[in-house]
């Protein structure tokens, strides 16, 4: 049976670093849960602050940063039995129901620029809200991700003719595909949200949903190519 429970943030980081496939955690990470089978750690979810949460709010009418938190990082390991995914989002709901009441929904966001739609959130009927055009990260030939923040706190620079001196060429800038979607933990305020529910978003029609740009800054059509490098 799985079952979660509170675990320390240091431990967390730990694992979500070596087994996300991003590599990375979150520096505003407030809560970390252990995932466990039969009292094996067999997953790790993490919610804390976004990049944006104050601006965040304007999607449930008369949020403030105090009522919900974004789902940043999430793991399973292999050994995990089928829907262990699912159901382990569904315990992490009574966790947060039980243990923070205060925390009346979450928002979470898929990385299409990773290949995914949120095919998890679709399974436990999350409301999807559209996506971000913003933001975006750099790819190398070698698949290396890389946002644009970590581009100006490592080099001071997002200049393509630096970047590409830096890790040859092809490199891929990629936007678009953050896909959003929001969670109700207190149902009564379903009703605040401000925007309309949309059809989930599939990996069929993934391709619409990216710009894609590799040297010059030209736009090809370089979906097939970049799907590639990152699979």
């Amino acid at each position: 049976m799985i079952y979660v429970e509170e675990i320390s943030r240091p431990i967390a980081d730990k694992i979500i670093r070596a087994n996300h496939y991003s590599g990375t955690v979150c520096f505003a990470t407030k809560v970390s849960l252990g995932i466990y089978l039969d009292k094996m750690l067999v997953g790790i979810a993490q919610f804390g602050y976004g990049i944006n949460h104050k601006g965040s709010c304007k999607w449930v009418e008369g949020s403030t940063i105090k009522d919900f938190l974004e789902f940043n990082r999430m793991w399973m390991a292999d050994s995990a039995p089928k829907n262990s995914e699912s159901e382990a989002i569904g315990k992490i709901f009574k966790w947060f129901k039980t243990n923070r009441p205060d925390i009346k929904w979450l928002m979470s966001f898929a990385d299409g620029a990773s290949g995914k739609v949120g095919t998890i959130y679709q399974a436990t009927n999350w409301i999807y809200t559209g996506y971000s055009r913003h933001g975006g990260v750099w790819v190398t030939q070698e698949g290396t991700r890389m946002t644009q923040v970590s581009m100006i706190n490592k080099h001071k620079t997002t200049k393509r003719a630096a970047l590409e001196d830096i890790y040859g060429i092809p490199l891929y800038r990629v936007r678009g595909g953050q896909f959003r979607y929001i969670y109700f933990l207190d149902k009564k305020w379903k009703k605040r949200l401000t925007v309309e529910s949309e059809a989930y978003p599939k990996l069929a029609t993934l391709k619409d949903h990216l710009i894609i740009f590799k040297e010059h800054l030209v736009k090809e059509d370089l979906f097939d190519e970049y799907m590639k490098i990152i699979n």
